[in-house]
């Protein structure tokens, strides 16, 4: 009985955790209205601060929670992949729905809300990338090593060498191409 409580617990501390890290990050680049009462709001600065302190608070009590859950690796990835899909998600709404940021705010544009910088749109996109690449790196290590290990090897064997230029004078062999890897060294 004490097992199955715990595990409830840590199941509900992650969900809230989690739930909450979702609303604040994608709450950064969220259009403000343009008046609070005496303008006691923080700035959209300040507020992106204070909601990434907050979002280390949300994260230390998922991971409490997924800690006491006892969850596996695999688990623990895909949550944090659907939290980084969840994110970027809102975020992309927030960004689309916004105002323009060219627009001044004012009584010719009645807007009723304040621009989102680019900075803003630009942390809750790499707060979302970051928890997409930890999902995938969770999920991937463990049992499954040897796919990661391979699929890099892949990569740097067939991607990397196709990257060079043809006229950049490196000995390189471009795919369907009939040039041999010592042309400058044989006779013509």
């Amino acid at each position: 009985m004490k097992r199955l409580f715990t595990r409830v617990l840590g199941i509900c501390l992650s969900v809230i955790g989690l739930g909450l890290f979702v609303v604040f990050t994608s709450s950064i680049n969220a259009a403000q209205s343009l008046g609070g009462p005496m303008n006691m709001s923080p700035s959209p600065r300040e507020w992106c601060y204070i909601v990434l302190t907050l979002d280390l608070i949300f994260l230390a009590i998922a991971f409490g929670g997924m800690k006491l859950a006892r969850l596996r690796r695999n688990t623990v990835g895909l949550l944090t992949m659907a939290v980084g899909v969840s994110v970027l998600a809102i975020g992309i709404w927030n960004h689309v729905a916004g105002p323009p940021v060219d627009i001044p705010v004012g009584p010719i544009a009645d807007h009723e809300r304040i621009p989102v910088s680019p900075e803003e749109n630009i942390v809750v996109y790499v707060v979302a990338g970051l928890c997409l690449a930890g999902g995938v790196l969770l999920m991937t290590f463990g049992k499954s090593k040897r796919l990661l290990a391979g699929i890099v090897m892949l990569w740097l064997v067939q991607v990397v060498p196709a990257q060079v230029a043809p006229d950049s004078g490196t000995d390189a062999v471009w795919a369907n191409s009939e040039i041999p890897l010592n042309y400058r060294t044989e006779e013509r």
